[in-house]
């Protein structure tokens, strides 16, 4: 695994609310570029518009972990 890869899906880990899930979205990510054969530029950009679709999609939401215990907004 790649320190950028690490680095990416930390950031995107830490936007979608899902923080607590970092070292096996980091392990996962690691089997799938493994997986895809892709260089490791390529797999950063299919992580980056993935994220976008994510992002985009109006029916996908996380509850936040927060004082407030409210629904998180991926955006």
């Amino acid at each position: 695994m790649t320190e950028q890869i690490e680095a990416v899906v930390e950031l995107f880990s830490g936007e979608f609310h899902d923080e607590e899930h970092v070292r096996s979205n980091i392990g996962q990510a690691a089997r799938l570029w493994k997986a895809s054969g892709l260089t490791e530029a390529a797999f950063v950009s299919q992580l980056y518009e993935a994220r976008s679709i994510t992002k985009h999609r109006s029916d996908i939401r996380k509850r936040a972990e927060s004082e407030a215990g409210g629904v998180g907004d991926p955006e």
